[in-house]
């Protein structure tokens, strides 16, 4: 990774525990793409509400090249998402179906590119 990882907590307590756990993903997640420029983490809790209880909200701003910002957010209704650790499965899961599909594409435009070329290098006889 080219920046160093960011992280924000939002209305709660910083914590080393999470904060290593976000380390961990981030770096499985780089076993995907060796290519990624910069990651920015926010873990809150949006709102106080006493009734539903503490529900943790997670947002990833992952920024790769060919593809530019992705955003990955885990801020449901579910119950859940009163464990930190949960939400921050979720966003991660989420980051990484789209790092999937974008490493997917890229190999089709090039499969798809290479065939193109070897058409029309080959001479066709009829």
């Amino acid at each position: 990774m080219q920046k160093p990882l960011e992280i924000t907590f939002r209305n709660m307590e910083w914590s080393e525990a999470v904060a290593s756990a976000v380390e961990r993903k981030l770096a499985k997640l780089e076993q995907l793409t060796h290519a990624i420029i910069r990651c920015h983490v926010t873990i809150g809790l949006p709102h106080q509400h006493h009734v539903k209880g503490k529900r943790y909200e997670v947002n990833i701003d992952l920024t790769i090249p060919h593809y530019g910002l992705i955003i990955g957010k885990s801020h449901d209704n579910k119950r859940e998402y009163e464990d930190v650790y949960v939400a921050i499965r979720d966003a991660f899961e989420a980051i990484r179906r789209q790092v999937e599909a974008h490493n997917s594409r890229r190999r089709s435009k090039v499969k798809t590119s290479e065939k193109i070329c070897e058409h029309l290098e080959t001479p066709e006889t009829t």
